[in-house]
């Protein structure tokens, strides 16, 4: 019995020796390019359109569409810039751009970080909540909320990065963006950063900004938008959420988690309670009063989440490798590769492991 397990842990160790090799031999570019590819074969693909038709959203633009999604301008923008009207070439640009987001956070990671240390933020990222959002929410105004938050957790630490960060995720959900702003603020002052603070402020400023004004626009012309209509799904929302709460928080933070559980164990007093709030409360409360669920909790946490993986994953590897565990990097990706990707989406709907392997070939299909 001794003998077979000292055999299983040997070959286990043997493969977690090979899978870091591989991990760390491969070019950074190389890992870029197929981290998309691994990404949606995780999670799949889900395709939407934007609400009002893409023929009359660039037709009429710039004037606002009469549905509650009508102050996200980001795709619209994008759409009447180069001309599509049709729900093919949409999808074909959605596509696009998620895969150059996760293309472009490969690189990010590993120029913040280092090749290791970024290899790893970057897989753990990519295959998350994260990744899962993207992908299933194709052609939603995620990408840019996403986007937005990666900015600002990973790169921006100065206030002009942080207002182009804010800049960004207006583009995609003003509403959610200063909800999400807020939320990095008081994570930033729990964590006495300065640098993050002040990207945090910018951020905040550039969202109110966008959502002042857009919501001048609704009410002089009548509009309806997401506050006018959260009360409709209020009840179904809750819920929801209380019907697969566990799930929820597993969906909207993944491995982030982690980081959340090492800050909170590291911080005291009133820091303590303001992480808290802005990286927990905050997102679940939300999440649990809105019929999106796990994409609203993934946009509201992404800047918030990123930035504390960033500052405790090179620790956490480090601290393990001080130990004798040569193998955390290996260790690491494998867990994330290997963990579900699931989402719960409206109206209760959950999007299983790995369903979209099926669908990714069904979509491919139909461009």
């Amino acid at each position: 019995m001794q003998d077979d397990l000292a055999q299983s842990s040997q070959a286990l160790s043997r493969m977690l020796s090979w899978v870091q090799r591989l991990v760390l031999s491969v070019p950074t570019w190389v890992f870029a390019l197929a981290l998309p590819v691994v990404v949606v074969i995780h999670s799949g693909i889900q395709a939407h359109y934007l609400l009002g038709g893409v023929d009359i959203s660039t037709e009429i633009f710039p004037h606002p569409l009469p549905v509650y999604e009508s102050s996200s301008y980001g795709l619209r923008t994008l759409s009447w810039l180069l001309g599509i009207t049709s729900d093919s070439s949409y999808l074909r640009l959605v596509l696009a751009l998620s895969i150059a987001a996760v293309v472009a956070l490969a690189f990010v990671c590993v120029r913040v970080l280092g090749e290791k240390n970024g290899k790893v933020l970057a897989t753990v990222i990519a295959l998350g909540p994260v990744g899962t959002t993207l992908m299933v929410c194709l052609g939603r105004v995620d990408l840019f909320m996403i986007c937005g938050g990666l900015v600002l957790g990973l790169l921006a630490r100065k206030i002009s990065l942080g207002v182009l960060a804010g800049f960004i995720m207006a583009a995609g959900n003003p509403e959610q963006a200063v909800l999400a702003t807020m939320c990095f603020v008081l994570v930033a002052w729990g964590l006495a950063d300065m640098r993050l603070l002040r990207a945090g402020l910018g951020a905040l400023y550039a969202a109110i900004v966008c959502a002042t004004s857009l919501f001048v626009l609704f009410r002089n012309e009548n509009l309806p938008s997401r506050v006018s209509v959260i009360g409709n799904y209020l009840a179904e929302g809750f819920a929801s959420f209380v019907m697969s709460a566990p799930l929820e928080i597993y969906a909207g933070f993944g491995l982030g988690a982690i980081a959340l559980f090492i800050t909170f164990t590291t911080l005291r007093g009133i820091h303590l309670a303001a992480v808290i709030v802005g990286s927990l409360i905050v997102p679940v409360a939300v999440t649990a009063i809105t019929a999106d669920q796990t994409r609203v909790m993934v946009g509201l946490s992404t800047a918030t989440v990123s930035a504390l993986m960033l500052r405790y994953l090179p620790r956490l590897i480090a601290r393990y490798e001080a130990k004798g565990y040569a193998n955390a990097v290996a260790s690491i990706t494998l867990v994330a590769l290997l963990l579900p990707a699931v989402s719960v989406a409206y109206p209760r709907t959950v999007v299983l492991p790995y369903q979209g392997v099926l669908e990714v070939i069904q979509q491919v299909s139909t461009f």
